[in-house]
C-alpha cells in the first residue's frame, strides 16, 4: 500500500557547496542534498500550515552575505519570499544553516510550483550564484478514457517523491491496449465481461487502486433486488489483481451473486428463493430493453497519480446464438407456410 501523505509535514535538508574556482572551469560547484517524502497532494490546496525548511550550504570564501527563498509559478510570477539578515561568512567556516517557515500548500495547485533558494552578495545585492531551484508537482487526479484517443497509453505529470543529492521526479506508465469495451453476448443469460488487463509501472511502489466497479442506471427496474449505491446508479463490483506472470493488472467482475432461476433476476445478497451463481444474470426480456441501458466501467484511484479511468461498455456487435434478429446470430423470420 501506498502511504497516505496527507495532513503530514514535509521537512526538506539541502546541503549546498561551493568550491574555489579553478582556471577554465565552472567557479562554483553547488551540491544539494535534501531527505523529503512525496508527493503532496491537490486535497491540501489552501492549508495555511507552516512547514520548517531547513537549507546548508558552504564554500570557501570571505564574504558578507544574506540568503532569500521564494515560492514562484512554474512562469516565474512571485508567491512567497523570505529573506535573512547580513551577516558575514569565512573561508574555514563548517557552514552555515538557515531556516525558513513555508506555507508550502497555501499555493498548490494542479500545475505545481518552484521553490528558489538563493545566497546574494550583500555588497552588490546580486546572486552569489545561480539559485538552487526545486520544482513541487502535486498529485493531481485526472479522468482519462483509453477508447477515447488512439492512443491507450497514459503518463502522469512527474512527482517529487525523494531526494538524495538532487531531487528525483517519478512518473507512472499505464498501457490500456489491453482493455475492451464490449460485453461478451454469446450467452443472453448472463452479463460476461471478458478478463482483461492493463500495464503500470512506477519505479518507487505497487500498484494500488481505491475502487473499481461497472455501473448502471436501472432504467425498467429489471433488478429490483440489487442493491443502489449512494450516486443512484447499481454498482457491479470489478476486482483490480496483479499478475506477476504477466506483470499486469488483471479486471475481473466479482463472481459472488444470487439468482431467482425462474425469473433470472439478480441479487447481490443473499435472499430465500435465490440461488448462487457466479455470474451477473440478466432478467427475462431483458433483450427488449438492452438499447435503453448504459453501462460504464469506472477505476477510481489508480496508483501513485491517483487516476480515474472511466468508460463505456456496450454490447457491440456480439451476438447471442439465436433470438431477435436484431441481436442474434439465428432468428426465425417469415410467416405460415401451407
Amino acid at each position: 500500500m501506498i502511504p497516505s501523505f496527507k495532513n503530514t509535514f514535509f521537512v526538506l535538508l539541502h546541503t549546498i557547496i561551493l568550491v574555489p574556482p579553478t582556471s577554465g572551469e565552472d567557479p562554483y560547484e553547488w551540491r544539494k542534498e535534501s531527505l523529503h517524502y512525496g508527493p503532496f497532494d491537490i486535497e491540501d490546496k489552501g492549508k495555511e500550515t507552516m512547514v520548517p525548511i531547513w537549507y546548508h550550504y558552504h564554500y570557501e570564501v570571505e564574504k558578507t552575505v544574506y540568503e532569500t527563498l521564494t515560492i514562484t509559478t512554474m512562469d516565474n510570477r512571485t508567491l512567497f519570499y523570505r529573506g535573512t539578515k547580513m551577516h558575514n561568512i569565512h573561508e574555514r567556516d563548517f557552514g552555515f544553516s538557515v531556516d525558513f517557515e513555508v506555507p508550502l500548500y497555501k499555493y498548490l495547485d494542479s500545475s505545481g510550483y518552484k521553490i528558489v533558494f538563493s545566497v546574494i552578495d550583500a555588497n552588490t545585492n546580486k546572486l552569489f550564484h545561480d539559485p538552487a531551484s526545486l520544482d513541487i508537482f502535486p498529485i493531481n487526479t485526472e479522468t482519462f478514457n483509453p477508447f477515447a484517443t488512439n492512443d491507450k497509453t497514459y503518463q502522469s505529470k512527474p512527482v517529487v517523491s525523494y531526494f538524495l543529492w538532487y531531487p528525483t521526479y517519478y512518473v507512472s506508465t499505464y498501457d490500456f491496449s489491453g482493455l475492451v469495451d464490449e460485453f461478451d453476448g454469446k450467452d443472453s443469460r448472463y452479463l460476461h465481461y471478458p478478463i482483461c488487463s492493463f500495464k503500470y509501472e512506477y519505479e518507487k511502489e505497487p500498484f494500488t487502486y481505491k475502487e473499481a466497479y461497472i455501473k448502471f442506471f436501472d432504467k425498467k427496474n429489471l433488478f429490483p433486488y440489487y442493491t443502489k449505491s449512494s450516486d443512484g446508479y447499481k454498482h457491479i463490483p470489478v476486482a483490480l489483481v496483479y499478475n506477476e506472470q504477466s506483470k499486469s493488472i488483471e479486471v475481473r467482475i466479482k463472481q459472488e451473486f444470487y439468482v431467482k432461476k425462474d425469473t433470472m433476476q439478480v441479487s447481490d445478497i443473499y435472499r430465500k428463493g435465490f440461488e448462487m451463481t457466479e455470474f451477473f444474470a440478466l432478467p427475462h426480456n431483458f433483450e427488449y430493453y438492452i438499447n435503453e441501458y448504459n453501462f460504464e466501467m469506472v477505476m477510481m484511484d489508480l496508483g501513485a497519480d491517483k487516476l480515474d479511468v472511466i468508460y463505456p461498455i456496450s454490447f457491440g456487435h456480439s451476438r447471442g446464438f439465436f433470438g431477435l434478429c436484431k441481436d442474434s446470430e439465428y432468428c426465425v423470420t417469415g410467416g405460415v407456410v401451407e
